[in-house]
């Protein structure tokens, strides 16, 4: 169970009220058979089942909201949601030769999804010709089904160069199963969209990663490709007064680093990177939370400083480029400044 509620109106006075509630539970059963990891070939064959349900309530509490002469009630958005998943995988290694292997896997799954959503007036305050009542009288009610059978994959190709160490190149494809808009405008009488589509990502890697200097040092670095189909993307629309969901495709392209590195017994210096030179959707929209370029950059130190006594702790530094925290397109201004 969730409960979760806030001030909506950005204001001393309390004109909105907003409060989730959420019941939540699932069941899932894995199962497995893994061969011996001695030979030449081995791998893991399995299944899996998932049932879930979900009931979400999401209440507005308006008490003379200063919107069309005053806003007042009490609406209720309930979504009941339920889920039934089975998949089969399997992943087999060869090592083809001496520090050389091939990992090659796939799942095949299914997924079926339900839900109901309901859109009433709890109560009308005492104000029965307000533009609250009037919106949301008689309940609406909004029922999607969703099935998908997808097949998922990967295949990496690793080479160790040193007994810590590994280079590597990767492809693969996932899925973000499709789900449900819980939520629409005020003025709306359902969510738009109700569904939103499955999103699927192919992903192609290369890097090396490992450690070095006797283990005192640790460094990865890698080069990515993503290209993202129906991208589930939501943003807050102003002008609606509500979350706005869309579907858009999308790539990316980028580099990221990481590496550590122990100066003396008790201290290490660590950092890592992210540069993004790409993150755009097809319409050639910078994506938002996405800044082009972050890095951190630490001191840590661990030791012991008596018998029964450690000290530990870390100093460090974070840095993020300028990035949209909401689409371009999106009302008002949706720049953050590098921090």
């Amino acid at each position: 169970t969730f409960q979760n509620g806030f001030d909506s109106d950005s204001s001393p006075l309390s004109f909105l009220q907003n409060q989730f509630n959420e019941r939540f539970g699932q069941f899932s059963q894995e199962v497995r058979l893994s061969s011996p990891t001695d030979s030449a070939v081995d791998f893991i064959v399995g299944g899996i089942y998932l049932n879930a349900k979900s009931n979400f309530n999401y209440l507005s509490y308006y008490n003379g909201f200063p919107v069309a002469g005053g806003l007042f009630g009490t609406v209720s958005q309930r979504t009941e949601q339920s889920e039934h998943t089975w998949a089969g995988f399997a992943n087999v290694n060869w090592r083809i030769i001496e520090n050389l292997t091939l990992s090659v896997g796939g799942r095949l799954s299914s997924n079926v999804k339900s839900a109901t959503y309901t859109k009433s007036l709890v109560d009308n305050i005492g104000y029965p010709n307000n533009l609250v009542s009037l919106l949301t009288v008689p309940s609406r009610i909004t029922e999607g089904r969703n099935s998908d059978t997808t097949l998922d994959y990967s295949a990496t190709l690793n080479y160790n160069f040193l007994d810590t160490a590994t280079a590597y190149v990767a492809i693969g494809r996932g899925n973000k199963s499709a789900a449900f808009n819980n939520q629409s405008a005020l003025a709306a009488p359902s969510p738009k969209p109700f569904i939103v589509p499955k999103e699927t990502v192919v992903t192609y890697e290369a890097g090396i990663k490992g450690r070095f200097l006797d283990g005192r040092a640790y460094a990865s670095l890698a080069g990515f490709i993503l290209n993202v189909s129906d991208l589930q993307d939501s943003f807050y629309d102003p002008v609606a007064r509500a979350f706005q969901l869309r579907s858009i495709d999308a790539r990316s392209r980028g580099i990221e680093g990481e590496a550590q590195f122990q100066i003396a017994q008790p201290i290490s210096i660590y950092g890592n990177f992210a540069w993004l030179p790409t993150a755009k959707s097809v319409e050639d929209e910078r994506l938002q939370r996405a800044p082009k370029f972050t890095y951190t950059l630490g001191l840590r130190g661990d030791g012991q400083i008596a018998t029964d006594w450690g000290a530990s702790g870390f100093i460090n530094i974070e840095h993020a480029g300028n990035y949209l925290h909401q689409p371009a397109s999106a009302a008002g201004d949706n720049t953050l400044e590098a921090s």
